[in-house]
């Protein structure tokens, strides 16, 4: 991508017509979803995102792949006015819901089954973050890149053999472009796995980023778009690269690396998962929707209980009395939601079922996990009618301290993430009440949810 930057600008106006037939080739325009109310003017310099997707077909071992897999996704966002550069990696594992769908896989499996129009949408459900523009290349356009460049220097940070590459722990080389794609795409004798293997491939765009911005100009560029024409895609038209080069470069200069700390193994007899907590997920996604001027996520994600996970926003309950908890006991459709439309959501489906419902926890706007309560309509009467004879015992007050649990009364916009609601109906219409609640120890609280997960 940066290449392409560079030539922009470099060698716009002496070789316009070749590199005019160049990028018009490459050029391919995604009806992905818009996320933004307005597209990104780059000519004024607006923050702007953008997808790097690394595809493993079309070289080595992969040359023969006709259906090739997103194995490295890294979003990049860029605050030119700010001169402030983000590049996050998302795990290629990474349990998320594909494309337009209510379907659940692993992220680097949306270009395997939809394409580069499923993978941006995947990722923008995912991090609710608009993707403006993708750069997409597979194997044989990374290398063709790297040694079109001359190589790249790299100090590896650990030592090991890939495919007959070696690599030596802080011992400085200047890699081609196989043995960059070697260096990059070692996982297993990684400690950290693919967070592990996500560092080195963010090495080496920033050491790529780093060489093009020293750079006067690339002699050899008529090679590189000839060797790049059936192996890159991108929907940057020339003048949107001629833009970059002019506005964005110097926010490239100081780029904050990113990365899931977090994260749990979802080893399942159907398969291999990795699950980013909750509260990890929507604090990068604040981090990225900062840098892009936008306000904190509303999003939250409901996860099918099929790949082994608990869900974090509502108790699930046996309802079909199965012994086991499945899909088809979801209050709604695994899926992201916004927290108004899920909190909606959960109070018809619990309404329609008749059910008496508990909350284990819900996510404060911080992402910290914190206990909660879930009534239907008639606990919520009983529980009020309850207050209002305290209420009457104490002249017209509330002792938070009396014995039977502490009650208060209820306020707006309480439950799930309180502080993401924004102004809300009464606990009444939403279902959700005050986090401090606790249930009576005699009342409401105490039926159906013998099987609660």
């Amino acid at each position: 991508m940066l290449i392409l930057f560079t030539l922009a600008g470099f060698g716009a106006y002496k070789f316009y017509g070749s590199l005019s037939q160049f990028t018009n080739s490459i050029y391919q325009r995604v009806a992905r979803d818009n996320m933004r109310d307005a597209n990104v003017s780059l000519r004024k310099g607006e923050p702007v995102s953008i997808l790097l997707a690394g595809i493993d077909n079309g070289a080595l071992f992969y040359k023969d792949v006709p259906d090739g897999r997103s194995d490295v996704m890294m979003v990049i966002t860029i605050d030119p006015e700010n001169k402030k550069s983000q590049l996050l990696s998302v795990p290629r594992d990474a349990l998320g819901p594909m494309d337009r769908t209510d379907d659940f896989d692993k992220l680097n499996h949306a270009y395997m089954d939809y394409g580069i129009k499923g993978t941006i949408n995947s990722l923008q459900r995912y991090l609710d973050l608009p993707i403006d523009y993708y750069v997409e290349v597979n194997m044989k356009g990374f290398i063709d890149i790297i040694d079109g460049m001359g190589g790249i220097e790299i100090t590896p940070n650990q030592t090991f053999i890939q495919n007959g590459a070696k690599f030596e722990e802080g011992v400085t080389r200047t890699l081609t472009g196989e043995e960059a794609i070697h260096y990059v795409r070692m996982r297993k004798a990684d400690p950290e796995g693919d967070i592990g293997r996500e560092k080195r491939q963010q090495q080496l765009v920033k050491a790529v980023i780093d060489k093009v911005l020293t750079l006067d100009t690339i002699t050899n560029f008529r090679e590189i778009m000839a060797a790049l024409g059936n192996n890159l895609k991108t929907d940057l038209s020339l003048n949107d690269m001629m833009a970059l080069q002019k506005n964005y470069l110097p926010a490239l200069a100081s780029i904050e690396r990113l990365v899931f700390k977090d994260h749990q193994d979802l080893n399942l007899d159907f398969g291999y998962y990795l699950l980013v907590p909750e509260k990890e997920r929507r604090e990068m996604s604040n981090k990225l929707r900062a840098n892009l001027g936008l306000g904190p996520t509303q999003k939250v994600i409901v996860y099918p209980p099929s790949y082994g996970v608990v869900n974090r926003y509502f108790r699930v309950v046996d309802e079909d009395e199965d012994g086991q908890i499945t899909d088809d006991d979801l209050l709604t459709s695994a899926s992201d939601y916004t927290v108004a439309d899920l909190k909606e959501r959960i109070h018809k489906a619990s309404m329609k079922r008749g059910i008496n419902y508990f909350e284990d926890v819900y996510m404060d706007d911080a992402g910290v996990m914190q206990p909660s309560v879930l009534y239907t309509p008639k606990d919520q009467m009983l529980l009020q009618a309850d207050q209002l004879k305290r209420a009457d015992r104490f002249g017209g007050s509330i002792d938070p301290s009396e014995e039977s649990g502490g009650q208060v009364p209820l306020e707006s916009g309480q439950g799930l993430g309180p502080a993401d609601q924004g102004p809300s109906a009464l606990p009444g219409s939403s279902g959700l009440v005050d986090p401090s609640l606790t249930a009576p120890s005699t009342g409401p609280g105490e039926t159906g949810t013998e099987y609660a997960y």
